[in-house]
This record gives C-alpha cells, sequence and structure tokens, in this order.
C-alpha cells in the first residue's frame, strides 16, 4: 500500500527518494521484467525500498486507498477504471505479494443508495475489496450528540446491509465502526448490544465491528469496562 510521509520533516532528492534523518525512503523502483535463473537474490516488477544505516528493506505494494471520506458515492465506471488503472500502473500483476486490497470509506447513504450492480462490479476487479464505514451509534441521542445527520433506522439498514453484502460476494469485505467513550448518553450501549444480539445470530468470517473510543474521552477503564460488555 502506498505510504505517505509528513512533507514537513522530508525532503525530496534528485533520485526520486524521501530523506527523513537517517532514513531514506524511495517510493519506487523497477526490478526485472522477465523471470530468470539465476544464484543471487533479485527483485522483479516495482518494488519500494526504505534504507537505513544498517539494513534496506525491499517491499512489493499490492493494495490502494482509493479516495476520501466517501468514495463509495462515486460512479461504478470511474471506481472500475481507477481499480483497474491502478493495478495495471503499479504492476500487481508482478507483485510478490499475491492478492492485491482495494480499501475505500463509504457512508450510510451511500451504502443504502448504491445498487446491487455497484458490488457485483467490485466483486469482479482483481482486488479483495475492504468497504469501512462509521455507523457510530444506533441510539437517536447519542446520533444528535455526536451530529450525525442520519437517523437510527438508517443505521440499523445499514448494519442489515453489510451483513447481506458479506454474505453475497466473496471478494467484497464491508466493516463498520461504532464509538464508546464517557459521557454519551444512556441508550447508546444498550442499543448497540440489542442491535448485534439481534442481527448477529451466530459467527461470521467477515464483517468486523470495530469499537472506536470517542475523542477526549480520558476514562480507559470506564471504555474497557464497555469493551468487555459488548
Amino acid at each position: 500500500m502506498a505510504i505517505l510521509f509528513p512533507h514537513v520533516y522530508l525532503r525530496r532528492t534528485k533520485v526520486e527518494s524521501y530523506q527523513f534523518e537517517n532514513i531514506q525512503v524511495i517510493p519506487e523502483k523497477k526490478g526485472f521484467q522477465e523471470f530468470s535463473k539465476v544464484s543471487y537474490p533479485i527483485r522483479y516488477g516495482r518494488f519500494s525500498e526504505i534504507q537505513t544505516p544498517d539494513y534496506t528493506f525491499q517491499f512489493n505494494y499490492n493494495s490502494v486507498f482509493l479516495g476520501l471520506h466517501d468514495a463509495l458515492m462515486t460512479e461504478t465506471a470511474l471506481i472500475e477504471f481507477s481499480a483497474l488503472k491502478a493495478h495495471h500502473l503499479f504492476d500487481f500483476e508482478r507483485s510478490h505479494i499475491k492478492n492485491p486490497c482495494l480499501f475505500l470509506f463509504g457512508s450510510v447513504d451511500s451504502l443504502l443508495d448504491s445498487e446491487e450492480s455497484k458490488f457485483r462490479a467490485l466483486n469482479q476487479l482483481p482486488f479483495k475489496t475492504y468497504l469501512n464505514l462509521g455507523l457510530e451509534s444506533v441510539d437517536p441521542e447519542t446520533l444528535a450528540v455526536l451530529k450525525k445527520p442520519i437517523t437510527s433506522e438508517k443505521v440499523k439498514d445499514a448494519f442489515t446491509r453489510m451483513i447481506d453484502i458479506n454474505k453475497k460476494y466473496a471478494r467484497v469485505e464491508v466493516s463498520v465502526n461504532f464509538i464508546l467513550g464517557e459521557g454519551l448518553p444512556p441508550g447508546h450501549l444498550p442499543s448497540l448490544l440489542e442491535l448485534i444480539r439481534n442481527c448477529l445470530d451466530r459467527f461470521y468470517s467477515k464483517g468486523a465491528v470495530y469499537l472506536s473510543p470517542l475523542i477526549g474521552s480520558n476514562a480507559k477503564g470506564e471504555m474497557l469496562k464497555q469493551f468487555y460488555k459488548v
């Protein structure tokens, strides 16, 4: 996957590399294009390199992060074009790391508004596609406190559709985020537990439910209790 480094600390050199103190990062190097039998290790395809005073690390990238906060809202044809273009430009076909991945964010509205044809198209791409969206809470009062412009009913519908998509499409996986933290309305945790218990009747190998600490929450012990309760 492409790695972004803070430009404040990096300076670019003429050899298309980035220097951070005593670490040099070369985002793209080209190895041999044809396979051959040799008595010493060689690198094929495109790869990145990180050099330190003591070691040199070389690795192939095989994943792409597409879009910003809600790439799922983009037209299906543009998602397909961008994914296939990246697959070609980064030469994933030659990567030593097999099974390339495509990562993108979505929203409750874009998930519910997307037709099945979009997920069929994602399933046909030469990637395993991972889609993540923030539901945050199923409790109406908590959603209002968070100023999240969605309804409790939409959150429930999005959670149900996540499960449905994960069952239907082998190469598409949807995951969701809910928050934990101090000072949230009393209905937040009970409504989350009810949603999970009612919708997840067994163990699923796809579709993680992530519990994220609310920014500014300092009561780690209380959040751990909430986590273990869920």
